[in-house]
């Protein structure tokens, strides 16, 4: 290599690492000693950072961007910079901020208001900056995004996202590559979560806005392509593929899906017990709660019309995907599958686009196309072993009226999982009829209020609220628990509605498992006398009189178990701890845990054993089980 060529690669490594450091160094950072640390790391084997160009920063066109920003600019100023700053990744990363800081986990860091004076452009502005953007979007794809979960690297996508041209209906070819960027960084955990704790803190008219984007970028697409057939399964396979619409879809719900992560924390916000009781006190004293961060949107405004109006023939075809999928993939979940072998619109994975009428025929589709295929395996089995052994296609219980849990128990015990996926069959022991939907649904009403009756021992009933929580005196042994989910996952497998009274938190817990975090926000919901003295507790304010007016207080909780006072320790040594001001807080949040998990965590886990719907497509691709249902 010529001494020129040396000279220019290393010029180019010093620019580059140049870049990264007044990118992510603290402010405020004088530009000469970050050149000078740039200079040192050239000489080590440092890798060469990605992304930025190999011409010098441009330090005066940041300026010049943020200048145009505040006050306005000129028309031909704005025009003039913003291709330029949509097109370099520095610039992107360094301009239209509130603080001189980098940006954090927490805080992305972008001035808004400012950006949006700046994206103020003629239409041929527009059309140059978004072509400036697709490129360099497909710049970084080649690259990889994993260097780009950084946040001072990621915020260049929150600038590129508030370019108002991306939801302009068009060709859509900018909007298409910068999701399928955003579609790479959604599959990485580090950068979704951030991008979600960002999103959150956006203005909730911002993030409809985003959301409204999506909506209607999915909705033409679809609209687009259904006048070349969606009424049969064939149909839809062959538009899928066309110009990549599956893969553009999908991409789409992955922002939706980062806009909906940002709306489960503004629901969280809003349903804490110190925004409720915030909120409750103000409308005491006549005044409504003005609180940004407790606004959101209803969940209603995730479903997308085009998909739902579609029919059966798209949530056919991405069932039919998904079950190939997870097959030849040995059951993967969606993040560990590439995405290029990817065929499906997204749907199964992203079901809050769905309404609750779309969700049941998706869950009705699986259920029949699983059954059928059990009938199908159980009768070729007959076959191939020549009737030697008995294979029914059909799961039979045969019960009798007066040991109905008895005897359900002792049938479903020995079934496995691919037994349970055949279509049900129930007889009543000494009773003629068919079963036609009928008995089975009288089957599951009885087993139910069985298994719900307080002399039964499982269950105790709240009366404040109405509903039903574990009871932690029961003696029954940990298989009823798992009768009783697996009762749940046969009925909803077979299309049987029960009434069934849990708490919402019980619901929290099958979906989310042991990382659950319940608190006072949900006793506030099933048990709310008990939720409103520990809220009392938390807002005493004189430390003083804490003791005349709750004390005697240990880390104990006492109940009743068949007359006798019993106590339950919430640490160890808690009945020779007294709870003080100082330690309150920490009693209260022992106490939800007792009252969540320690007390009723050996019920509570087993009747998590769902075989049915947790080892189903739907539930084991979203990774929720019942979230399809509860959205």
């Amino acid at each position: 290599m010529s001494l020129a060529k040396q000279k220019i690669r290393a010029k180019i490594r010093v620019q580059t690492i140049f870049a990264e450091l007044l990118v992510t160094s603290p402010a405020p950072a004088k530009t000469s000693e970050v050149g000078g640390e740039a200079l040192k790391l050239a000489q080590t084997d440092r890798p060469l950072p990605k992304y930025f160009a190999t011409a010098a920063p441009k330090l005066q066109t940041v300026e010049a961007v943020d200048k145009a920003a505040q006050d306005g600019g000129s028309q031909e100023q704005r025009d003039l910079l913003a291709p330029e700053l949509c097109g370099d990744f520095f610039l992107l990363c360094m301009a239209l901020k509130r603080h001189p800081q980098p940006p954090t986990e927490e805080d992305a860091n972008l001035d808004l208001a400012a950006a949006n004076r700046l994206f103020e452009l003629s239409p041929e502005a527009s059309a140059a900056s978004l072509e400036q953007m697709a490129k360099l979007a497909e710049q970084i794809l080649a690259q990889g995004c994993e260097e780009l979960q950084s946040p001072p690297f990621l915020r260049a996508i929150m600038v590129m996202l508030a370019h108002p041209g991306l939801g302009e209906p068009g060709d859509f070819e900018a909007l298409k590559k910068i999701l399928r960027l955003l579609g790479q960084l959604q599959r990485l955990k580090p950068a979704k979560e951030t991008l979600v704790k960002w999103f959150s803190q956006l203005p909730l008219t911002v993030l409809e806005g985003r959301l409204g984007q999506m909506q209607q970028f999915i909705t033409l697409s679809l609209l687009e392509a259904q006048g070349e057939g969606f009424s049969n399964l064939d149909d839809v396979i062959a538009v899928a593929q066309k110009d990549g619409l599956a893969r553009h879809v999908r991409n789409a719900l992955r922002m939706m899906d980062i806009c909906w992560g940002a709306n489960e924390l503004r629901i969280e916000h809003q349903q804490d017990w110190r925004t409720r009781r915030k909120a409750q006190l103000m409308r005491q004293q006549g005044q409504i709660l003005e609180d940004e961060g407790a606004l959101c949107l209803p969940l209603t405004q995730f479903h997308n019309d085009a998909i739902n109006e579609c029919g059966e023939g798209v949530l056919k075809h991405d069932l039919k995907e998904v079950l190939e999928m997870q097959y030849h993939n040995r059951g993967q979940y969606f993040t560990s599958v590439e995405d290029e072998r990817r065929r499906d619109f997204g749907i199964v994975e992203f079901p809050f686009v769905l309404t609750p009428v779309s969700k049941v025929r998706m869950l009705n589709i699986e259920s029949l196309l699983l059954q059928r295929e059990e009938m199908r395996s159980s009768m070729a089995l007959s076959v191939l072993l020549r009737f030697q052994l008995n294979q029914n296609p059909w799961l039979v219980l045969k019960v009798r009226r007066s040991t109905i849990v008895e005897d359900a128990l002792q049938q479903l015990a020995v079934f496995g999982r691919d037994q349970l996926k055949k279509p049900l069959k129930v007889v009543f022991d000494g009773e003629e009829g068919v079963d036609e939907g009928g008995v089975q649904k009288e089957f599951f009403q009885l087993l139910v209020e069985q298994l719900y009756n307080e002399d039964f021992g499982m269950f105790e009933r709240i009366d404040e609220s109405r509903n039903f929580w574990f009871n932690k005196n029961s003696f029954e042994v940990n298989l009823q628990f798992e009768l009783f989910g697996t009762v749940l996952g046969l009925a909803i497998y077979n299309q049987v509605i029960l009434d069934v009274h849990f708490p919402m938190a019980v619901y929290k817990k099958l979906m989310h498992g042991s990382s659950t975090k319940l608190g006072l926000q949900d006793l506030l919901d099933f048990q709310p006398s008990l939720a409103q003295g520990l809220i009392g507790l938390l807002e005493h304010e004189d430390a003083g009189s804490f003791q005349e007016t709750f004390g005697p207080l240990r880390f104990v909780v006492e109940y009743e178990c068949f007359g006798a006072v019993q106590e339950a320790e919430l640490k160890e040594g808690g009945k020779d701890i007294e709870v003080t001001f100082e330690n309150r807080e920490e009693y209260v949040r022992r106490y939800c845990d007792y009252i969540f998990n320690t007390s009723v965590e050996r019920h509570s886990v087993h009747i998590g054993e769902y075989r049915l719907v947790q080892h189903g497509t739907i539930g084991r691709a979203a990774n929720r089980p019942f979230g399809i249902l509860m959205v």
